[in-house]
């Protein structure tokens, strides 16, 4: 893998071929078509280092090509121009970027379904080129500029790397947004809405979900929305319904009473780090591959308790791997698999002086998860019948919670749409641990049938 442009060129001379010389070309080119680098005619780049030209608050950093091989069955070639921020003073204006959340995105799947809405989404090409950059900054032109190797440029467009950047495109689409009669919603701030009516006559909210370059369009007639997205921006490939957004696999999932809803998977990425695990399970002296049987029908056995576990602790160089397998979980977790939240919150528990018993257990998880693969969160818009004779009655008036209706929150929305219902189950193993006897509580957060939290 080659590190530099130059290391790149003589790749393609050894080979006799151009891949990696296309595809900096193309990202050089999409650069200048966006004016993203201005020549400065004033002096050289010596001139500025030693004074003798001035640039008043501008200051110099360094760019340099990412290359990288597509893992598509094609190797693709992929060339990125950055900026070396690290290398910028702190910006005094803002640079945090807010992106939608996924508990968003399991919200409007789900109103999607139940006031029969479409669902289209797009990426925007090179997004952050789209704005301007509101930092003062020059680079010294690199072979990659061809003829124009050695001037100095000036930054114009916001480039990957810079801290700015995020925020600069995060503006920019938000004032879009806002342009076109959006506005954002108060619980998520990339979540936009707009009033719309049906050719029925109902009244609903048109959304807009936004995650960097991201775009999910939910409306009676989504293709509009992606016009008039499309015209202000160049977007990659086709617009159509999501097949992938978050890292979450979407798809169409057909109820036995024959509803069509939306759903979501990780089975893609579980399936992708499946052999990474089983490969460390080997290397490991106690292993040769995952449990099996009967100990993969549960995320951990029924009876275990890690508090009690007085194995061997782990080595310096082991205690990483037990580290990365929970951050593997943890992820899996995040991207729906809401079946082994309890047990991986558990484990997280024992990052330091962690044990051989508490990686077995680990082991244990995957292999549950090896053998349950084919899981999804399905978005059912029903509202579900609770029989409450379940649930113990609680007097809550002399409390903070009493019976007393709650205040409205200020500035809500008329409520549009078929309605739903919030459901909220919590329990929590009281005293749990035999050792600190600390409890531990789950909650799952329902709305209508489906699983949001």
């Amino acid at each position: 893998m080659p590190k530099t442009v130059a290391e790149a060129y003589e790749i393609d001379h050894i080979t006799g071929t151009n891949n990696w010389t296309l595809m900096i070309e193309k990202e050089m080119r999409k650069i200048r078509e966006s004016g993203a680098f201005e020549k400065w005619n004033k002096g050289t780049s010596e001139d500025l280092r030693s004074g003798k030209a001035k640039m008043p608050g501008y200051e110099e950093i360094g760019c340099h090509m990412v290359l990288d091989i597509k893992l598509d069955g094609k190797f693709t070639r992929k060339a990125r121009y950055v900026a070396n921020g690290n290398e910028t003073e702190p910006p005094t204006a803002p640079t945090y970027a807010s992106v939608v959340s996924r508990g968003s995105v399991r919200i409007t799947l789900l109103y999607a379904v139940l006031n029969d809405l479409e669902v289209l989404s797009c990426d925007v090409t090179n997004p952050y080129l789209n704005a301007d950059c509101c930092e003062k900054i020059w680079v010294q032109a690199g072979p990659e500029f061809g003829e124009d190797e050695g001037l100095v440029m000036i930054i114009k467009k916001a480039r990957y790397g810079l801290k700015s950047s995020g925020a600069s495109w995060r503006n920019m689409i938000s004032q879009t947004m806002l342009d076109a009669g959006y506005e954002n919603t108060y619980a998520d701030p990339d979540v936009w809405r707009r009033r719309a009516v049906k050719d029925d006559g109902t009244h609903y909210y048109e959304l807009i979900l936004v995650y960097v370059d991201d775009i999910m369009s939910i409306s009676q007639i989504p293709p509009k929305t992606m016009d008039m997205i499309g015209k202000l921006y160049d977007l990659k490939d086709s617009v159509g319904e999501p097949e992938r957004y978050l890292g979450v696999y979407l798809m169409k999932w057909t109820l036995q009473d024959g509803r069509e809803v939306w759903s979501a998977s990780g089975k893609e990425y579980i399936k992708n780090a499946l052999p990474l695990v089983k490969s460390m399970a080997e290397a490991h002296h106690s292993h040769s591959k995952l449990p099996e049987g009967k100990r993969a029908e549960r995320p951990l056995p029924k009876s275990y308790k890690a508090e009690l576990d007085v194995t061997t602790l782990l080595s310096d160089e082991e205690s990483p791997e037990y580290q990365q397998l929970i951050g593997i979980l943890r992820w899996a977790v995040e991207l729906g698999r809401i079946d082994i939240t309890l047990e991986v919150s558990y484990m997280s528990s024992y990052l330091c002086a962690t044990r051989k018993g508490h990686m077995e257990a680990v082991y244990n998880i995957f292999a549950y998860l090896d053998k349950h693969l084919e899981s999804n969160l399905v978005f059912d818009d029903k509202i579900p019948t609770i029989d409450e004779h379940f649930f113990t009655k609680t007097d809550w008036s002399d409390s903070v919670y009493s019976t007393e209706t709650p205040a409205a929150p200020i500035n809500m929305p008329e409520a549009l749409g078929n309605p739903v219902v919030i459901s909220v189950f919590v329990d929590a193993h009281h005293a749990g641990n035999v050792v600190t006897r600390r409890s531990q509580t789950g909650i799952l957060i329902y709305v209508n049938n489906a699983p949001i939290i």
